[in-house]
């Protein structure tokens, strides 16, 4: 039997004691592990134990024995109940082990683990050796569900409009189908541009429990177009399930870019997959653009209604539809005609345009015999960028690779819930851990930077809340340089061609001199006619600089006025081209940089494979590329100074990663990063003054030590200077390096606001 609680105090013991009387065993299932519902329930049992001999207190039936009690505590971390845990909890009462203390919905030690996680558990289990029977033995859930009944589960996106989808979607399930119906969201505290759930649970008979996710179901959806990357929408679906899937491309295309493992699961389930451009259909139908996310959704129900055959139950298309309308109209009939007819309109171009991916064909097997493509650069060139350490300190202490393993990786397979907890992976987080979270994972549509417009001006990575476009001033030989080490030559010819690279870079300087100023002459071209100018008449040096040209022109630099004309003519081969580089593991797509950008040099394009690409070519040279010569922003923090040039310093720029937990476009973002790298760039500068006058401070006391005699008056003056020398030179090291090896923090700020402290 079952025995709900609902109040503590004042306690129904009575009660409580007279429907556990006689039983052999209790489970306590517990929210918390501060297990005060269990020390309560003894207690009552102990009372009823003591009332069998003597009446001792009053209103308690007596019992003549205590049953075996346990306590199941679930919910930690957010790990969600199942079905299968509450099943594991009963069989652990019938058991002769009869565990006293488990936890639901939690794992301590992982049955495959790799070398590293197998060394942490052997030691829990040699520290702990009762955590091993804390986690109880689970097996599969159960099919609870009555025949006829089904489950959906959406993957999208915060800002895609799926809740409102999910709501519309069950109210029309339940109206055409006549059933019952539950459904519920689940999202963090993003509300734009994280992952997001949606569950839809539909039966001939009421349903008694939805809190649960939906682990098992019959049909996923996935308005996210990058839902692979991130985790797996395939997990637990059924023999025979459907699955619908975003895209533009083809169903070849889509085919191919698939994991391996997605296609193996497909085909041995035998699962319908289709595809649908719900975007595609939104931007037809939407009045306004920003409406379009939100027909986006309604095209989805299209494609659900019109393509699965639980729905469907072969009835005909137009049948299906007109049951459709009778339910828009219910919801939206008060709007006016207009607004039912529109919605109409949408799910119907959404449910023509969905399109079944037929892999049994003999062009789709052809496509998986190819071989994957090989892993281009990672988030750790992004990383990498923003100067994070990733020194690792004893037992695994903010250790980034223990936090990818234990944490990010099982978010990312879509088993978190299943993890092993491990000490110290809810507590000991890496320093600027954002820095290798992936938030471009999502975005549809890129900034594009077009050089010939850029005026360097700077607004782009002013308003960009994501450190996702770092603005930098180069020299030309740095340029060059890092182009040639780029090049697939041995290195004798890199050293060789280095040799001629302050020539060239003379001649291409004079070439950008003599450019009108709105010339759109890329760098390489350029580069490529101040070659031919230099003839080297060598073949083999000509190749390789070839290959220099190609790296080059996939890298946009900005001849600017600011940066290149002013300091020209004011110092002769003092100016450097300017570029806007977007960093395609932070950008959210957000956009902001393209609405502040006066002169359309930041323009958005449609990201595709293509394009994403070229962005971590570009980001991945970039990062390569020295940090921004400080003759290009020395005065920013002085009166009178251009302030704005302090973030051309990759060191101010990143004093705050990439990668926070705000919405897409956050604008607090926005103000916290322009603060930290404000104060930064102050307390740098305040530091380096202070160093100098240190060392000066030092020198001159060395100086006069040289020159103290003993003085019998006051004897004790020169180990007073000594004494001072060292309390100096300490003050010296922990400005210059200290423990960390990077001197002082400019400033410590707590933080505490919800969405941009996640």
């Amino acid at each position: 039997g079952v025995v709900s609680i609902k109040l503590l105090q004042p306690f129904p013991e009575a009660e409580l004691v007279a429907v556990l009387k006689g039983k052999s065993a209790v489970t306590v299932l517990e929210r918390c592990d501060v297990t005060t519902l269990t020390s309560l329930v003894t207690h009552a049992l102990f009372k009823a134990l003591e009332n069998n001999g003597l009446i001792r207190h009053l209103g308690i039936p007596a019992i003549d024995r205590l049953p075996k009690i346990s306590t199941g505590v679930f919910g930690l971390g957010a790990h969600d109940l199942q079905s299968r845990h509450l099943i594991a909890a009963f069989e652990n009462m019938e058991s002769a082990t009869n565990i006293p203390l488990f936890y639901l919905g939690s794992q301590f030690f992982s049955k495959n683990p790799s070398a590293k996680i197998a060394a942490i558990q052997e030691r829990l289990r040699a520290a702990y050796p009762e955590t091993e029977f804390m986690a109880l033995e689970t097996g599969a859930n159960p099919h609870l569900l009555p025949a006829g009944a089904f489950r959906i589960r959406f993957h999208s996106v915060g800002g895609y409009g799926t809740i409102a989808t999910g709501k519309l979607l069950t109210d029309i399930l339940a109206g055409v189908l006549e059933m019952h119906s539950k459904s519920a969201p689940k999202y963090g505290s993003e509300k734009s541009g994280a992952p997001t759930n949606f569950f839809i649970t539909v039966s001939p008979e009421p349903i008694k429990i939805t809190n649960a996710e939906l682990e098992e179901v019959e049909i996923a959806v996935s308005p996210d177009h990058k839902v692979f990357s991130h985790t797996n929408p395939l997990r637990g679906i059924s023999e025979g399930g459907t699955f619908i899937m975003q895209s533009h491309h083809t169903p070849l295309e889509v085919w191919q870019e698939l994991p391996a493992h997605a296609r193996k699961t497909i085909r041995e389930k035998r699962v319908n997959f289709y595809i649908i451009d719900g975007f595609g259909v939104a931007r037809k139908h939407a009045p306004t653009p920003d409406l379009e996310i939100r027909m986006m959704g309604i095209a989805f129900i299209g494609a659900v209604c019109g393509h699965v055959d639980k729905v469907v139950a072969g009835t005909s298309e137009e049948a299906v539809l007109a049951k459709i309308q009778q339910q828009i109209k219910k919801k939206f009939g008060a709007k006016g005609a207009e607004v039912v007819n529109s919605n109409m309109a949408v799910i119907r171009d959404g449910l023509e345009s969905t399109h079944k991916v037929d892999y049994s064909d003999a062009a789709f097997v052809e496509v998986e015999r190819l071989p994957a493509a090989a892993n281009d650069a990672g988030v750790a060139v992004s990383a990498a960028m923003q100067r994070v350490s990733i020194n690792a300190q004893s037992a695994g202490l903010f250790d980034q690779d223990y936090f990818q393993e234990v944490v990010l990786d099982r978010f990312k397979d879509g088993t978190l819930a299943e993890a092993p907890v491990i000490p110290g992976n809810g507590l000991f987080i890496p320093v600027g851990s954002a820095a290798w979270k992936d938030k471009g994972l999502f975005r549809l549509s890129v900034p594009k930077f077009n050089a010939d417009l850029c005026t360097g001006c700077m607004e782009c990575a002013l308003v960009c809340p994501d450190g996702a476009i770092p603005n930098t001033v180069h020299e030309i030989h740095d340029l060059l340089l890092t182009a040639i080490q780029q090049v697939d030559v041995t290195d004798q010819m890199k050293t060789m061609m280095s040799s001629h690279v302050f020539p060239l870079t003379k001649s291409i300087r004079d070439h950008y001199r003599k450019l009108p100023s709105k010339d759109p002459k890329p760098l390489h071209e350029i580069a490529a006619d101040a070659l031919t100018e230099m003839n080297l008449d060598n073949p083999t040096l000509e190749r390789g600089f070839g290959g220099m040209i190609e790296v080059l022109s996939g890298f946009s630099v900005a001849r600017t006025r600011p940066f290149f004309d002013v300091m020209e003519k004011a110092t002769p081969g003092n100016g450097g081209l300017y570029s806007a580089t977007i960093d395609p593991w932070k950008c959210t797509g957000c956009l902001e940089c393209v609405d502040v950008c006066g002169p359309g040099a930041l323009q958005e394009q449609k990201q595709d494979s293509k394009a994403l690409a070229a962005l971590k070519r570009s980001f991945t040279f970039l990062s390569n590329l020295p940090n921004t010569a400080p003759r290009f922003f020395s005065n920013a923090t002085q009166p009178g100074g251009e302030t704005k040039r302090l973030i051309l310093d990759h060191e101010n720029y990143y004093s705050m990663t990439g990668g926070h937990g705000g919405c897409r476009g956050c604008g607090e973002v926005t103000a916290i990063r322009l603060l930290t790298a404000t104060n930064r760039a102050i307390h740098r500068e305040r530091n380096k003054t202070h160093i100098h006058e240190l060392e000066s401070l030092i020198e001159r006391l060395h100086a006069k030590m040289q020159s103290v005699e003993h003085d019998t008056h006051d004897p004790a003056r020169l180990s007073r200077m000594q004494e001072a020398v060292k309390i100096i030179e300490k003050r010296l090291y922990h400005l210059e390096s200290g423990p960390t090896g990077r001197g002082p923090s400019s400033a410590a700020f707590a933080n505490a606001t919800g969405c941009s402290s996640v």
